[in-house]
């Protein structure tokens, strides 16, 4: 008779946990590569896994997870729910996802059946498969993550590049470059950003090409990855976008010329403390104070009239890097310092 936990899920699932919860010659599971010695602790957890309850089987793949290789033997098993879209209203997430995450902790032992998932018919498992390897640092996943850079799928190819940016190595660069020119713009996005992390000065050119992407989304992310790379042939075309129709793109300009700390930028800058957007007016005064330029001060002192609290913070915390005084977050004593600075120079 099947045990009650394996009815609540499909036959072929209820067949791998059942076989991985009894073993296979005195306790073994017969994961891809050698039998490894599964524990009771670890068969308990296994067996949880098939439970109706969603948050239950979740619960039993953390647990399995924080065990890390010592979990080894749970990979079949845990491997075989990747698919499951339970919800967990708790934690914002499924089921799904918390099994990606136990495989990504228990490592290496995990990466066979995770690069095997990545040819799985159901995109939701090639996901899954793709957020348990980008927590691993192994050189086996790197080919097999580009290819998946080519699912049919945007969402998979979306977390595919942003892997690849996680990994460290300048071989993922040229295909997160191709994806840069998607025809998915969630993707283009997700490409920009991985472009960022990675820091190789080969994605220059095609990052400032893609300044001029149709999507705002893509341009805000091509910005900030150009700030990252930190080239100055990057601070003019960037400095041009200041004048961007989308607040987002602003918002994303102003935090890479803080970055990027040309003071060519400074008269932008200065201008988008006027910004009809409060995040705009707020990157520009923690720009400024990165680029420490003194001319800023008057019109730094002159935003903080009617600014919001998180504005003053930013304005406040820009005039004590430029200046060196310590006034704090006081709009009436930073008011007072300037215009006694006012008055030495007109008496000057």
């Amino acid at each position: 008779m099947m045990r009650a936990w394996a009815r609540a899920v499909p036959a072929s699932l209820a067949a791998v946990l059942l076989l991985s919860a009894a073993g296979t010659g005195g306790g073994r599971t017969a994961p891809v590569g050698q039998p490894v010695e599964m524990s009771a602790e670890v068969r308990a957890h296994v067996e949880r896994l098939a439970s109706a309850d969603a948050h239950e089987r979740a619960e039993a793949a953390i647990s399995l997870g924080q065990m890390e290789r010592r979990a080894a033997a749970a990979v079949p098993a845990l491997a075989a729910l990747l698919g499951d879209t339970a919800l967990l209203e708790r934690w914002r997430s499924n089921v799904g996802e918390d099994v990606a995450e136990a495989l990504g902790n228990i490592g290496a032992p995990a990466v066979p059946r995770l690069v095997a998932a990545l040819e799985d018919g159901d995109r939701v498992v090639r996901r899954n498969a793709v957020l348990g390897l980008r927590r691993i640092k192994d050189p086996r996943i790197l080919v097999p993550l580009a290819r998946t850079a080519r699912d049919v799928d945007p969402g998979v190819r979306c977390e595919v590049v942003g892997a690849l940016g996680m990994m460290g190595d300048v071989r993922v660069v040229g295909p997160i470059i191709i994806a840069l020119d998607d025809d998915d713009a969630g993707v283009r996005t997700c490409a920009a950003a991985a472009l960022g992390r990675v820091g190789d000065v080969r994605a220059l050119f095609p990052l400032l090409a893609a300044l001029r992407d149709a999507h705002g989304a893509v341009r805000s992310g091509a910005a900030l990855a150009l700030g990252s790379l930190g080239d100055g042939v990057a601070v003019v075309p960037v400095i041009a976008l200041l004048a961007d129709a989308d607040a987002e793109v602003r918002a994303s300009v102003v935090h890479a010329l803080g970055v990027l700390k040309d003071t060519s930028a400074v008269a932008g800058l200065i201008a988008a403390l006027g910004d009809e957007d409060m995040h705009v007016r707020k990157g520009a005064a923690l720009a400024l104070g990165q680029l420490r330029v003194t001319e800023a001060s008057g019109f730094l002192v002159e935003a903080l009239e009617g600014a919001s609290p998180a504005l003053m913070v930013s304005v406040t915390w820009a005039l004590g890097q430029i200046t060196g005084e310590k006034f704090g977050n006081s709009p009436e004593k930073w008011q007072a310092w300037w215009q006694e600075q006012s008055r030495g120079e007109d008496e000057q």
